[in-house]
């Protein structure tokens, strides 16, 4: 009897135990289940599946159902002049979808400040979730882009290392809605040099669509907004421009509450009635558009957060009564302008001088996104390799001086040691080229 109370006890304290260990907290350590929402819409999104990986400790990392494999960006066209007109604009339109929908998720909570975002907090920040599935470049400042995000993003996972970048988030990563056409145009385009939607034409290289009129003295649509454009020619004439539209052309904004550019998806849908007129309602574009709310928009069967959209409709009531929308485009598509291939180039003096080097200028004939330096020792060995992100001011150019540090070479570098330096250039085609290669003394 006494070995059967003394059973009875333990398994009851056994059970005891693990009824205890079910309670001790409601939180649940690896985000498998439960609801994720932004910050203003309470939102459901698609869960991340923290299943598949894990670290060498065996916590769990949530992993995006649908990755984008970085050989799949590398795989795109380089854009020449043996290409079709449909083909090059297939090649912007397949690049805004990519940057505007790649499945990921953080490593890490993170914020970052853009008190203009229409989903920023009341601190002004735009908040993001580890666990919840977010799809393309979040709504920055920074006029970055896909090459960029991929840099910090396991395409096995989907899980971008924001380890590095917290609140310094915004001033690298994403961008806005002119640079996310900007972008998609730069695989083939390099006669654009905007920087955002009030200068976006007539000066800069986008070309009007359509036979709209405007003041032939304007320099910016801060000076004349577009929906003055628009009232101006009437809406016959501005649906008969909208109608033009074709796959990867453009439209644009600017009015007293600031602009906004898109690009579209497919060729205009136009209805008329039958008096030959356009139907306001029934007509409508499909575009891309990158902004500052979120959304939750299904990707490859999994809903995803969306600042922007890839497949929004406008009618063309809403486009010229709302904001007032500019029908444009780049002379690249428009067929006024070859395809030029892409070059690189590095003004120094003497390229076994490092200082020379340093104090040189990088140019491109294309956009520049990114520069790689890498010193190779005698032995064939990487002794150091660093990058630097292009900068919107100086897109087509890029002082040396922002990617060689003597400072930080000499973490690596010895003192009087020959090294083979090359200067590689990530270009907007998407090509890595080679500026510069030979040997420096450090």
């Amino acid at each position: 009897m006494k070995k059967f109370y003394r059973f009875l006890c333990l398994l009851l304290a056994t059970i005891l135990l693990f009824s205890l260990e079910g309670c001790v907290s409601g939180e649940n350590p690896d985000n498998t289940t439960g609801e994720y929402s932004d910050n203003t819409k309470n939102t459901t999104a698609t869960e991340a599946d923290p299943t598949e990986e894990k670290t060498p400790s065996g916590v769990k990392i949530p992993k995006v159902p649908n990755p984008l494999k970085k050989s799949e960006v590398a795989a795109l066209p380089v854009a020449s002049n043996s290409m079709s007109n449909e083909e090059l604009r297939d090649l912007c339109v397949r690049f805004m979808e990519m940057q505007g929908s790649f499945q990921w998720t953080a490593s890490a909570d993170f914020h970052y400040q853009h008190a203009s975002a229409a989903a920023a907090d009341a601190n002004g920040n735009l908040n993001f979730s580890k666990g919840v599935i977010y799809g393309g470049l979040p709504y920055t400042p920074a006029s970055s882009n896909l090459y960029s995000m991929l840099d910090y993003y396991d395409d096995e996972t989907g899980i971008l290392d924001v380890s590095t970048l917290k609140t310094n988030f915004g001033s690298i990563l994403g961008n806005d809605c002119a640079d996310a056409v900007f972008w998609a145009w730069g695989r083939v385009s390099n006669s654009i040099s905007y920087t955002l939607t009030h200068n976006m034409f007539p000066y800069n290289g986008c070309l009007k669509l359509g036979n709209y009129t405007y003041p032939d003295n304007i320099t910016s649509w801060k000076d004349y907004y577009t929906r003055q454009v628009c009232e101006d020619n009437g809406k016959d004439t501005m649906y008969e421009a909208y109608a033009l539209l074709r796959k990867a052309d453009g439209v644009v904004c600017y009015n007293s509450g600031g602009g906004h550019a898109m690009m579209l998806a497919e060729n205009a849908h136009v209805v008329r009635k039958a008096d030959g007129s356009i139907d306001e309602k029934e007509s409508y574009i499909v575009v891309m558009e990158q902004d500052s709310t979120l959304r939750p928009t299904t990707v490859d069967g999994v809903t995803v957060q969306v600042e922007g959209g890839i497949r929004n409709k406008y009618s063309f009531q809403k486009l010229f009564s709302q904001r007032g929308f500019l029908p444009i485009q780049i002379a690249e598509l428009a067929g006024t302008k070859a395809i030029d291939k892409a070059a690189v180039s590095l003004d120094a003096a003497d390229g076994s001088d490092l200082d020379a080097v340093i104090a040189s200028k990088l140019k491109s004939n294309y956009r520049i996104s990114k520069v790689i330096v890498t010193f190779t020792d005698a032995d064939g060995k990487v002794a150091y390799e660093g990058f630097s992100y292009g900068k919107e001011a100086t897109m087509y150019e890029m002082p040396m001086s922002s990617a060689l540090r003597r400072a930080t070479l000499s973490r690596s570098l010895k003192e009087g040691q020959e090294y083979t330096l090359t200067v590689s250039v990530l270009v907007s085609t998407g090509e890595t080229l080679t500026a510069y290669t030979g040997a420096v003394t450090f």
